[in-house]
């Protein structure tokens, strides 16, 4: 996939931009579209009885084994806020690389990509150098097949960027849009993102995803998003569509 500019409709969301779902009032069968949820490969998104937690309902991405790279799980747009965002999940199966990608729908910018390492690593995108491609940075986390954990990302509107597992942060850097332009990008939607190379071993499931102005260590708060210079967002959406492309190059 070339861009990561959104498919996605308008969607429901909760009071002041945020948005919450824990997938409990969903039909057990197909994702797409319950709740305005997406997917570029709607067979292998399903909603599954039981969920995590405790839960009755939850989101699950099955490999097809095909190899082709996809972002899987998409949620419906809200926002665009500057805060923190988390989600429960659980990965199953070593053999397919999958990520917890936050992004701005408005502006076809992803904050960051993370990956799940299939050797069990966690590593988050960054923007090198020369400005010309996403590298991808060693976390302090970790993660075990099988096991749950919340995982959280916060975005400032100072252009920071932090990383969150179970509460304790694992990563600090700088979100994308920020270190290519100087000017931050809110987070609007949350996707995942498969390489598809394990067969229907390799799942992952999402819980209990929520939009929030906090973050766990009490960092700073959601604030008015800034408003942009056309003509140079509209370069930085072409510069970052090939940034798209180069990530999911990489593990295509």
């Amino acid at each position: 996939m070339d861009s990561i500019q959104s498919p996605l409709p308008a969607s429901v969301v909760e009071g002041g931009g945020f948005y919450s779902e824990d997938f409990e009032t969903f039909s057990v069968g197909p994702l797409v579209p319950q709740g305005g949820w997406a997917s570029q490969f709607a067979a292998n998104a399903t909603v599954v009885d039981p969920g995590l937690s405790g839960s009755t309902r939850a989101a699950l991405h099955t490999s097809d084994g095909s190899a082709f790279a996809g972002f899987e799980m998409q949620s419906p747009s809200f926002g665009p806020e500057f805060g923190y965002i988390e989600m429960n999940q659980v990965l199953s199966g070593t053999t397919s690389l999958y990520q917890m990608v936050p992004l701005d729908e408005n502006t076809g910018v992803f904050n960051t990509r993370i990956n799940f390492e299939v050797d069990g690593s966690i590593t988050v995108g960054q923007l090198d150098m020369s400005g010309s491609s996403l590298i991808f940075e060693p976390s302090t986390g970790s993660w075990t097949p099988g096991t749950e954990s919340t995982f959280g990302v916060e975005v400032t509107d100072a252009g920071e960027l932090f990383v969150y597992q179970d509460g304790t942060e694992i990563f600090a850097g700088t979100e994308v849009n920020f270190a290519l332009s100087g000017t931050p990008s809110p987070i609007t939607a949350l996707w995942s993102w498969s390489d598809n190379a394990g067969g229907a071993t390799d799942t992952q499931t999402w819980d209990d995803i929520d939009f929030s102005a906090d973050a766990p260590l009490g960092l700073p708060e959601s604030q008015p998003v800034p408003v942009n210079n056309p003509w140079a967002l509209g370069l930085l959406v072409l510069v970052l569509a090939g940034l798209g492309f180069v990530a999911v190059r990489r593990f295509a």
